[in-house]
């Protein structure tokens, strides 16, 4: 990941050159330059703390190169009617990224795909508690008994579920008896639609 960082750093210095406006900058970032470690992010992830601080540090002085005062990095990442210049954010775009994955094992079994079922069986297979990976994915007090090496693929799952405030607008498949063991709130908070009947 270190050599990973480098190469962005040195992409950056690269386009410094051309005297870009800030919109050109951010453009210049998310077309041609973060655009590489969108796949990574979605395979592999990154460490929160340590890679995304660092890049975050890139991208602003990138960025904010010869201005005063500095933009700062939330404010880049809004969109420009909110008075920002779209940058997209790595791990929002991370979280984003492992939707791609978390979406299709909410479906019917019959209909998963094979990578999918072969991560949905590691899910299933690698926890001491034997959960259902619906389960898992759901409630996150069922995900924090199960312990995982960060670099494992699932565990930039559970972070993406545990980070993201979902909502499912679309309908998916759970069993009844995953059904019968999600707590109360994670069932309305999954359907916040859903009041029950006073």
């Amino acid at each position: 990941m270190s050599n990973l960082l480098k190469t962005i750093q040195r992409h950056c210095q690269m386009h410094l050159r051309r005297g870009l406006s800030i919109r050109g900058r951010a453009t210049i970032l998310n077309v041609l330059i973060l655009s590489k470690l969108w796949y990574i992010l979605r395979v592999i992830g990154a460490p929160v703390h340590t890679f995304h601080s660092t890049l975050c540090s890139i991208i602003i002085k990138f960025i904010s190169h010869q201005m005063f005062p500095k933009v700062s990095y939330q404010t880049s990442c809004l969109s420009g009617a909110q008075g920002g210049v779209g940058l997209l954010d790595p791990i929002t775009q991370q979280n984003a990224l492992q939707l791609r994955w978390i979406i299709p094992m909410l479906d019917e079994p019959a209909t998963l795909s094979e990578h999918i079922l072969c991560l949905t069986h590691y899910m299933d297979t690698s926890s001491k508690f034997d959960p259902d990976h619906c389960l898992l994915l759901l409630d996150h007090n069922t995900r924090k008994q199960h312990v995982l090496s960060t670099a494992s693929p699932v565990s930039i799952i559970y972070r993406t579920m545990d980070q993201l405030s979902l909502t499912y607008p679309y309908p998916f498949f759970i069993t009844i008896a995953i059904a019968l063991q999600l707590p109360a709130t994670s069932i309305f908070g999954i359907h916040p639609d859903h009041h029950p009947k006073s």
